[in-house]
């Protein structure tokens, strides 16, 4: 029975898990553009408070998914390169295969260290790292769950080159999941690398990037009791267009990725997200 018990958990932290990531990947972009603007401010200490508003569409082959949240976050800069932040969704529905769930998702801890930011001429480069801690604030016993139940740490390596009508943009990074009745989901490597042109506001007011993304995930196996579970684990490469529009404090992205090399027990071989930000 305690077996049975842990696979009905495992199957909802990966359902809360392949959804968070696809959120992280939409909201990236966003979350960059606020933490430029903080740096490029020369108080030594700004306590901003944001409200992110989203809308989001998830479509796979396997699932779809659709999620409206408001996204509470602080952001405070206590040094000139060094920005902390805390943010808390908020479900107002998460739907997932036509089965939807409310309440508060799994809190996050962020800190942002930027080591090098230097323009030349029409050009800015950018590079910073970030630690990110995800706490187990999301209830797990809903169905689709609003947390993965454990503790996670993320770290990530991030770069950019960009001018006034070019856009290049580099993550690397691993998440190192936390343990839960037992059940260790695997942990993560991953890559994304974006470029494309950027169109200034034009008559509309909107700011648009248009881009090619090339990612990929390196994922562990699953354990139970520290035991690895047979068709857990995933290699997987996703290449595809996205569009990223930006006007005063609202921002739309939409993504469409295709899997150009995958391993494992059916990993994610097309993923669309949609996704509807306001700012305040």
């Amino acid at each position: 029975m305690k077996n049975i018990k842990q696979r009905i958990l495992l199957v909802f932290i990966l359902s809360g898990c392949s959804c968070m990531h696809a959120m992280e990947i939409s909201r990236q972009l966003i979350r960059e553009k606020i933490k430029a603007l903080l740096i490029k401010k020369p108080e030594k200490k700004i306590k901003i408070p944001r409200l992110f508003i989203e809308d989001e569409y998830i479509l796979t082959q396997q699932k779809r998914g659709h999620s409206q949240r408001w996204f509470p976050a602080v952001y405070y800069k206590i040094m000139p390169k060094l920005l902390l932040g805390i943010s808390v969704p908020i479900f107002i529905k998460r739907e997932l295969d036509c089965v939807s769930s409310q309440g508060i998702g799994d809190m996050f801890l962020e800190s942002t260290q930027y080591w090098y930011r230097k323009k030349t001429g029409d050009w800015t480069r950018r590079f910073l790292t970030t630690f990110d801690v995800k706490l187990p604030t999301g209830s797990t016993s809903e169905t689709p769950a609003l947390g993965t139940g454990a503790a996670d740490l993320k770290i990530t390596v991030e770069g950019s080159v960009f001018s006034e009508n070019f856009f290049t943009y580099a993550i690397w990074g691993g998440i190192a999941r936390g343990e839960l009745f037992g059940v260790r989901v695997g942990n993560e490597l991953f890559y994304r690398f974006f470029f494309g042109p950027k169109f200034n506001r034009g008559s509309n007011g909107w700011s648009t990037i248009y881009l090619l993304e090339l990612g990929g995930i390196f994922g562990g196996k699953t354990k139970i009791n520290r035991i690895p579970q047979a068709g857990t684990g995933e290699t997987n490469v996703l290449l595809g267009p996205s569009v990223y529009a930006f006007k005063d404090n609202r921002s739309l992205s939409i993504e469409a990725l295709g899997s150009v090399f995958k391993r494992g027990n059916n990993p994610t071989t097309f993923i669309l997200v949609v996704n509807y930000t306001v700012t305040f």
